[in-house]
């Protein structure tokens, strides 16, 4: 990093954005190095997984058929004449 910094400089190229960027590049750098808290977050699977969503859309389409098959039921007519009075 402190190379990168004196090549910059030697050339005499630097803009204030790119001291910017180079520095903070090396301290989040640094800071990588020595961040060594375990994150339980990074290892373990949050939330549903693939095989949930699958079985929600299989589960889904099988409502939608039951659905649709209940409601395309062809219902027997009644004659008003043999229906049975009230």
């Amino acid at each position: 990093m402190i190379l990168t910094i004196r090549r910059k400089l030697e050339d005499r190229d630097v803009s204030p954005m790119v001291l910017v960027r180079v520095l903070s590049k090396g301290v989040w750098a640094v800071r990588n190095v020595f961040d060594l808290r375990y994150h339980p977050e990074r290892h373990y699977m949050r939330g549903p997984g693939p095989a949930y969503a699958r079985k929600q859309r299989l589960e889904e389409r099988l409502r939608a058929e039951k659905a649709r098959d209940t409601f395309n039921v062809k219902r027997p007519k009644t004659n008003p004449q043999l229906a049975p009075r009230t």
